[in-house]
């Protein structure tokens, strides 16, 4: 039987940074200890604010998926000296804007304070701030039938790759390839090392020279 499962996608498009997070859980708790920790140091806020981040929870029914939220619109953020920052329906800024910087769609009318973004990147690890997350206000599904458990892998479709992708029960790397199943809460970087490197994520794929990713037969 297909089991039920949360998953949270924290990513950026590759640019100027790499990130493809993909926590797998059980519980709706470990995901927002999940987003918290991930909402909690210098380089987040500069992803969330400055970069751009999207933040997707799916929850998946006996392995269907039958809800997508995205999570930007009920994160806020306060930065020391800057008014509070929080994200429309399209993922876009609201309190502020930055020079020279594109948005998207639905931001041209935005009346939020423009600031100089350089300056912004240049100070913000000197500044105190902090990350809040409405879970009261976001309408999650309850799990049903038989839930994900530790040793398990299931398929979901990837908005980072915009395709399926086989994870694993807690923590995804994926741009790297590292999978944790036992995460470390206390480190910055959840305890991934060279040790977590996925062996079993291209199991079913090959490829020759020149050839396209294709299915083995």
């Amino acid at each position: 039987m297909d089991k039920s499962f949360y998953a949270l996608e924290i990513f950026v498009q590759p640019g100027g940074a790499r990130e493809s997070l993909v926590f797998v859980f059980d519980n709706l708790e470990d995901i927002q200890r999940a987003l918290a920790k991930c909402l909690s140091h210098h380089l987040d806020i500069y992803l969330m604010t400055c970069y751009g981040r999207d933040v997707n929870l799916l929850v998946y029914q006996e392995g269907k998926e039958v809800q997508k939220l995205n999570l930007l619109p009920y994160i806020h953020i306060t930065i020391e000296g800057y008014p509070e920052i929080g994200y429309d329906e399209n993922g876009n800024l609201k309190g502020l804007k930055f020079s020279n910087q594109s948005y998207r769609e639905g931001y041209a009318e935005s009346d939020s304070v423009e600031v100089d973004g350089k300056k912004f990147i240049d100070n913000l690890d000197a500044l105190s701030f902090t990350s809040t997350i409405n879970w009261n206000a976001i309408p999650v599904q309850a799990l049903q039938g038989e839930l994900v458990k530790k040793g398990d892998k299931v398929t979901i479709f990837s908005n980072y790759m915009e395709a399926e992708e086989l994870v694993g029960y807690g923590l995804n790397e994926t741009e790297y390839g590292l999978h944790k199943e036992n995460i470390d809460w206390d480190d910055d970087e959840f305890g991934l090392g060279e040790e977590d490197e996925i062996d079993w994520a291209d199991e079913d794929w090959e490829v020759g020279e020149d050839e396209d990713w294709q299915p083995i037969p």
